[in-house]
């Protein structure tokens, strides 16, 4: 046991206190004051030098606590001990394995800043629950696939109409007539086809499946005729195009040159005669003149 003085302890500059009860006002000329009363603690007013282990049940600072050395801070909490590194280059937080808290760092690296960019580095899976947007994310680690385009962030992407398995709003594509038009296979679409002189829109529906496995219509300008083709299993247009006939463009006619067909007005179309036993020009007519060889209808 020690008996503490009744009065201030003073050696050269520094003096001691016992029972000091504020330390911090109550030392006025001294550099160090150590105070045993109530637990208080030990007061420094100036540096510290330990050449040693120290323990403190909490430490307090009011500036800077500067710690020299590569692992800095080693903090110890049931089986694994954390260490706070700065190596020079980088800032480590590390870990150590399980049951050797004192012992040295284990391979990952959860956290990391370059200390001369200030780039901050996640090592380890990153869960958080978070809201907004990243402003300054430039590119993704992993590029994923919008429609089948690869989209990584770092610019923008096209989708068309095929990507979405739909059809455009505009032509599709050109091709030339000259070339046999639209492939078989082409996506599906509107094409404009061009021609010497002029241009016409053509329809392609293409499945890729069956036997039927493409439908193609064309139209020419000013209703100037439609037609239509199919493909046949993988081999494609096994035929020429076919016309569509219309209020405007009749089919040619199957009647017989000559035959009499019955009709319901005096008004007849173009080409037509009506029979009222005339004569006519047998060298004008020819065909009519080898069913009627008299000239006589």
């Amino acid at each position: 046991s020690i008996s503490a003085p009744g009065a201030d302890l003073v050696v050269n500059d520094t003096t001691y206190k016992f029972g000091a009860i504020n330390p911090a006002t109550e030392c006025i000329a001294a550099d160090v004051i150590l105070d045993f009363k109530s637990g208080r603690g030990f007061y420094e007013s100036h540096s510290l030098i330990v050449n040693d282990n120290l323990s403190c049940k909490k430490l307090f600072a009011t500036d800077e606590i500067v710690v020299r050395g590569g692992n800095q801070i080693r903090m110890i909490g049931g089986e694994y001990g954390a260490l706070w590194r700065n190596d020079g280059a980088k800032t480590y937080l590390l870990l150590t394995n399980r049951g050797d808290v004192y012992g040295g760092w284990n391979t990952l690296r959860p956290f990391a800043i370059d200390n001369a960019t200030g780039e901050l580095v996640i090592g380890t899976k990153l869960s958080a629950s978070l809201n907004g947007n990243a402003l300054t994310a430039t590119k993704l680690q992993t590029p994923r696939l919008v429609s089948g385009v690869e989209f990584d962030g770092s610019k923008d992407i096209t989708l068309t109409a095929a990507h979405v398995a739909a059809f455009a709003r505009r032509a599709t594509d050109t091709y030339a007539d000259a070339d046999g038009g639209v492939p078989w296979n082409a996506e599906s679409g509107a094409y404009n086809v061009t021609r010497s002189g002029d241009s016409y829109i053509l329809v392609n529906f293409y499945t890729g499946v069956g036997s039927c496995r493409t439908l193609q219509m064309k139209a020419h300008y000013r209703n100037g005729g439609l037609f239509y083709r199919s493909s046949r299993d993988g081999y494609g247009f096994e035929e020429d195009w076919a016309e569509v006939y219309t209020s405007k463009n009749l089919p040619p006619e199957s009647y017989p040159v000559g035959a009499p067909i019955p009709w319901p007005s005096d008004t007849v179309p173009s080409g037509y005669a009506l029979m009222q036993g005339q004569a006519f020009d047998k060298s004008a007519y020819p065909k009519l003149a080898a069913a009627y060889p008299s000239g006589v209808i």
